[in-house]
């Protein structure tokens, strides 16, 4: 039982991870291209 836990635990920490990068990766993006278009646009 312990075991199941700790790795339904472990699955979880692993889509949050998922879910944390992707969410960076897409901030990221937008932060550059918004540093892109900065200068250009205004």
């Amino acid at each position: 039982m312990a075991r199941a836990m700790r790795t339904d635990a472990s699955c979880a920490v692993d889509d949050l991870d998922v879910v944390v990068t992707v969410r960076a990766a897409v901030l990221g993006g937008a932060a550059t291209a918004a540093a892109r278009a900065g200068p250009i646009g205004g």
